[in-house]
Formats: structure tokens, C-alpha cells, sequence
């Protein structure tokens, strides 16, 4: 919601040493590595979710190599604020840590350990729903 952001570039004036500017935490964000845009000379990067620019600046070649996974699951930290361009006014979230987690596949054996065959296990897998 764009109030937030608003609500907040109001007290900007306010934020200073002792009041440091608010930062927002968001887990689970689901993006895949088609979805990541390097701009500039590469070193930064952005995606958009939900109608918000997320960006990060300063990413090196092996930053983007270690952090950037074909599946992941995010948490992104950073402060919202808005993007103001050729008279576009697009909200950003200016990403200050990004923690990653891959997605893992579960497999049968994940579920129901490697004793059984897949047979047994996809017998056992449809019971649970009988």
C-alpha cells in the first residue's frame, strides 16, 4: 500500500542520528532468477513484486554469482521510499540485506524414508488420502 510510503517520506524530516530512518522486513518472497534485472553497469539489481520495486545497489559479480539461485525463497530488509523518474512516481523497497534459502524438492523417500520402494511409498502417499 503506497500510504505506508507516504505516511513515512512525511517524517522524513525527523529521521536523524538518535531516530534512525525505519527499515521493513519481508520473508518469503518467492522469485525466480528470470525475474532479476541488473541495471546500470550491473551492479545493481531490481525485481517487482506486487507493484514495488525492490532494488539493491552495489552487488559485484560474485555477490550476484553466491546470492542469485534460479528458485528462491527471500527476506529482504530495507527502507521504502519512491522512485521519482522522467515525472513516474513508482514506490521501491531499497534493499539494505537479502538472506536466501534455495528451494528444495521434496521427494518420496523426503516424505517417507528410503526404505521403502516407490511403489510402497506412492501406495503408502495415496492412503492418505482414501
Amino acid at each position: 500500500n503506497t500510504k505506508v510510503i507516504d505516511t513515512f517520506k512525511e517524517l522524513d524530516k525527523i529521521w536523524a542520528n538518535d531516530l534512525p530512518k525505519p527499515k521493513f522486513c519481508l520473508n518469503n518472497i518467492r522469485i525466480k532468477k528470470e525475474d532479476i534485472y541488473e541495471v546500470g553497469n550491473g551492479t545493481t539489481i531490481k525485481f517487482y513484486l506486487g507493484g514495488i520495486c525492490f532494488i539493491k545497489f552495489f552487488c559485484s559479480k560474485d555477490w550476484k554469482k553466491e546470492h542469485i539461485k534460479d528458485d528462491m525463497f527471500l527476506t529482504v530488509v530495507g527502507s521504502l521510499d519512491w522512485n521519482e523518474y522522467n515525472g513516474n512516481k513508482t514506490p521501491q523497497l531499497i534493499i539494505d540485506k537479502w538472506l536466501m534459502n534455495e528451494v528444495k524438492k521434496i521427494t518420496f523417500e523426503d516424505l517417507f524414508g528410503s526404505d521403502d520402494t516407490e511403489e510402497d511409498s506412492l501406495e503408502d502417499f495415496m492412503k492418505l488420502f482414501e
